[in-house]
């Protein structure tokens, strides 16, 4: 019997895009103290988060991804601004948003999970918001950061644009030192 692999569906994001959100997370890091940073190499837009699957079904996981990118063509996304999830008044995630694509990565979300319902992988029950994650914060003082200053202070500064023509397949093994990630299979558009 194979053993479980935890894994995860991305766009992947380039260098320039991951060298810029890296030095936003400098700029950051002097205002929060208890954060813990997405290393550059993991920096991505996961497009669905798959949990703990069992070793011999990636290959039909790899199927229905190949199937979900068939109808979609490589589209252009712009990164801009920083926002915080669940909000602004108790934040836990600190993200770059997406400013253009994000209808086109919306309907790719959207297929992903129709194609990976008929393999019985329930749907997300949140709705997706595609975004990179910049940190995660461990604990947050709404006494000394002005969390909406920092909204607006980056809200319509751009971090580049890519050019998104394929899905990945990505293993995630944790470790003590942050997450490993394999890329087990990427998807081609048409």
């Amino acid at each position: 019997m194979m053993s479980k692999i935890r894994c995860f569906c991305a766009v992947d994001i380039s260098e320039d895009v991951k060298n810029v959100l890296k030095d936003i997370q400098s700029e950051l890091k002097s205002t929060f103290d208890r954060v813990s940073w997405t290393k550059p190499h993991g920096l991505h837009i996961t497009m669905k988060f798959l949990g703990d699957q069992e070793g011999s079904y990636i290959g039909e996981i790899s199927n229905a991804l190949s199937k979900a990118c068939v109808n979609f063509s490589k589209v252009e996304v712009d990164f801009s601004g920083i926002g915080f999830f669940p909000g602004s008044s108790r934040p836990r995630i600190i993200w770059a948003g997406i400013n253009s694509g994000l209808k086109e990565l919306m309907k790719l979300n959207n297929s992903i999970e129709d194609e990976l319902a008929k393999l019985k992988i329930p749907r997300d029950k949140k709705r997706f918001h595609p975004h990179v994650t910049l940190g995660r914060i461990r604990s947050w003082d709404k006494e000394s950061i002005n969390y909406k200053k920092i909204e607006l202070n980056y809200k319509n500064i751009s971090f580049g644009s890519i050019m998104v023509d394929k899905l990945c397949l990505i293993q995630s093994i944790l470790k003590p030192k942050g997450a490993e990630y394999i890329t087990l299979g990427t998807f081609d558009f048409n």
